[in-house]
């Protein structure tokens, strides 16, 4: 799975570099402060999505998005339990995420990300960064499925906060040498199919999930400090290498 991740790249630098609208200056003022280093389920980071606009065409946007998807049937932001993953062998197959893996699929930017393993006492969590083999400058692409959900607590429909878009990473089995570390591994959208992904009109979940390959391929990994488990530590002193 994926429990947390980093993103070292401003909105500004993401949008540039998947080719995708800015979001307006002072628009997404909830977004979880950039570059962060310990990006936790509930907080608000940058997805790249492609939906209709104004004249029915596909544009792609940098969206501010909760990550943990949030079913429609969801009647509460309290206590809403966030699905910070899905797995793509059977996201199809499930109400929680088989609209999202038809028809609302994103790129979720990451510089890396963070798992786990138990020490030998048996009960210590072991952190281990897993970053892009090319080093700290390259991006993993992540893919995402997302939602909008309705928020019954806000009156008018038009208001701010009316609406909270949410998304989902998508995970498989990591059967490679990093395996070890954790059993599942996110899944990837490689720069030659961005395109495809993001195309709402490819509607074959099978054929979606035929474009993405799992992270654990590009990626190495090293153990950092126990410090990354505190989810308001957040800083790049996180990463270096444990002693």
């Amino acid at each position: 799975m994926c429990g947390r991740y980093t993103v070292k790249a401003t909105p500004q630098a993401l949008a540039a570099l998947y080719r995708a609208e800015p979001m307006p200056d002072g628009s997404a003022p909830e977004f979880t402060v950039l570059p962060s280093y310990n990006v936790a389920p509930t907080n608000v980071v940058p997805a790249i999505l492609e939906r209709a606009g104004e004249d029915g065409e596909a544009v792609r946007r940098l969206h501010a998005a909760r990550w943990g998807l949030l079913p429609p049937w969801v009647k509460s932001l309290r206590g809403a339990k966030p699905l910070i993953n899905a797995r793509a062998e059977t996201a199809a197959e499930l109400p929680s995420f088989k609209k999202g893996i038809r028809t609302r699929r994103c790129i979720v930017p990451a510089s890396g990300y963070i798992e786990w393993t138990t020490g030998d006492d048996g009960k210590s969590k072991l952190p281990w960064y897993l970053r892009p083999q090319g080093g700290d400058g390259e991006m993993l692409h992540l893919a995402g499925l997302y939602g909008y959900w309705r928020d019954p607590e806000v009156g008018d429909v038009s208001a701010p906060g009316a609406w909270v878009l949410s998304m989902t990473i998508l995970t498989t089995t990591a059967e490679d040498h990093l395996g070890h570390i954790h059993d599942r591994t996110p899944m990837t959208v490689p720069a030659g199919s961005w395109d495809d992904w993001l195309d709402p009109a490819l509607s074959d979940p099978a054929a979606a999930v035929s474009l993405l390959e799992p992270a654990t391929g590009l990626v190495t990994a090293y153990r950092i400090s126990p410090r990354i488990n505190q989810v308001k530590a957040n800083d790049e002193h996180l990463l270096e290498p444990a002693s």
